[in-house]
């Protein structure tokens, strides 16, 4: 599955949840590009979003699972910070946590081994 992060305008937002609502009515699939679809109207949001910390800690994650406490170790960046962008991204659907009694034993994952794909139109 691939994740797209893109900026769209509201009205394109609407049109593409409308032109999927009707393909699903239509007891049809759905293609791959609209598996997850992630918009910011402004492209500033976008970019607040996806800072390079986080986007860097996807990147480490996507080549293998790794515990918070290895990606602590790997990345060099202080516990807290790791954490508030583990949750961040796992809330945005693009990592998935799988948690331990010990939470820095939390294996982190890219969620179903998806590939994030970026589009900014300027």
């Amino acid at each position: 599955m691939n994740i797209t992060v893109k900026n769209s305008s509201i009205n394109d937002f609407f049109a593409k949840g409308k032109e999927i609502a009707q393909t699903l009515d239509q007891n049809k699939t759905l293609s791959q590009e609209d598996s997850l679809v992630i918009s910011f109207e402004k492209l500033e949001d976008f970019l607040n979003t996806l800072t390079p910390s986080r986007l860097k800690l996807y990147r480490e994650v996507h080549k293998k699972p790794q515990s918070i406490q290895e990606l602590i170790t790997n990345l060099r960046r202080k516990p807290m910070n790791i954490t508030k962008d583990i949750c961040f991204l796992e809330k945005m659907g693009v990592l998935e946590v799988v948690h331990t009694a010990n939470q820095l034993q939390n294996t982190v994952k890219t969620a179903t081994q998806s590939m994030l794909k970026l589009q900014i139109e300027l």
